[in-house]
């Protein structure tokens, strides 16, 4: 008797399903993180585009025109890119566990490229402004304050790496995260 009250109570346990609850809780913070992403990212956008516009209204000068220029032209790549990049990914990631997995995948690999094309800006930006900066003190305007927009510049260029660094880190961590759940899951079956 003791066999078959086991063998019942293996039935129920194994029948019911799977708790959900963790499952959701991954779900909404990893599309809350999307969200935040893509949204700090468009903000940015638009900002550098407004910006720019300023540059040339307010200024209007050789160098605010370059600058403005570039600055348009930075916004309007990070624009494309986010549309290019976030494509897919906004799905729903589905009720089990393999469904999240796949989306999960999906996510972590536009984070991927994301924080890549990040780096590639930052590189990009970095050589702009130094030649902007180079250009104005070599036309002998604002040599005073070159030195102070040079630190102000490779101040925010050293958070910034370092922040990509930091994500990239975090990026590396969940990455490993995923490949055990792919693990788990294929052991599974």
């Amino acid at each position: 008797m003791a066999d078959e009250e086991l063998r019942l109570w293996s039935q129920t346990w194994t029948a019911a399903p799977a708790p959900t609850a963790d499952l959701d809780a991954m779900k909404h913070k990893d599309l809350l993180v999307l969200r935040l992403i893509v949204g700090g990212d468009v903000l940015g956008c638009i900002g550098c585009l407004g910006l720019a516009l300023w540059l040339v209204f307010a200024r209007g000068d050789s160098t605010a025109l370059v600058v403005a220029a570039g600055m348009a032209t930075l916004a309007v790549a990070g624009l494309a890119f986010l549309g290019w990049n976030w494509q897919g990914v906004w799905k729903d990631a589905g009720h089990s566990a393999r469904d999240y997995l796949a989306t999960a995948l999906a996510r972590h690999t536009a984070r991927k490229r994301w924080l890549a094309f990040s780096w590639w800006v930052g590189a990009l930006e970095t050589v702009f402004f130094g030649v902007v900066i180079l250009w104005r003190w070599r036309a002998g305007v604002a040599t005073e304050r070159v030195l102070d927009i040079t630190l102000v510049l490779l101040a925010i260029m050293t958070a910034a790496a370092w922040m990509l660094w930091w994500l990239g880190r975090k990026e590396r961590r969940i990455g490993s995260e995923l490949a055990r759940m792919r693990a788990d899951i294929d052991a599974e079956d």
